[in-house]
């Protein structure tokens, strides 16, 4: 997912939440690619692809989602050949947290409609 083809978030839009200088392009190439990875992750979490837009939950989530990936606190697991890196941070365990509310969300309903709800039967009658 591209800025070009992403009327969910624009390049610019993120580095003004992350209060960077819009006129400095020297690092957009790999801003532009953590905005794709945190919108896809948002995507596979709440299981919607937000086409129409991003509710402000999910815009702030992915947000911290990309401050977590500008950190170094990226760790790797390797097994035999197969090898696994990821970043575990307060900003993500904060933006899981958040899209968490927006698992099931439904843009036509604009809500959560999907959530499981759980009914126990009532004992001794």
């Amino acid at each position: 997912m591209s800025e070009a083809t992403s009327p969910l978030m624009t390049l610019e839009q993120l580095k003004v939440r992350l209060q960077l200088s819009t006129a400095d392009t020297s690092k957009d190439a790999t801003y532009q690619a953590w905005l794709d990875d945190a919108i896809e992750i948002a995507q596979e979490k709440c299981g919607s692809s937000f086409t129409k837009k991003l509710p402000s939950g999910v815009r702030r989530a992915i947000v911290l989602l990309v401050k977590g990936m500008n950190e170094s606190n990226v760790a790797s697991q390797s097994l035999g050949d197969m090898s696994k890196s990821f970043f575990k941070t307060e900003y993500y365990a904060e933006a899981m947290a958040i899209l968490e509310d927006y698992v099931g969300y439904d843009e036509e309903a604009n809500a959560v409609t999907s959530k499981q709800v759980k009914f126990y039967p009532l004992k001794g009658r």
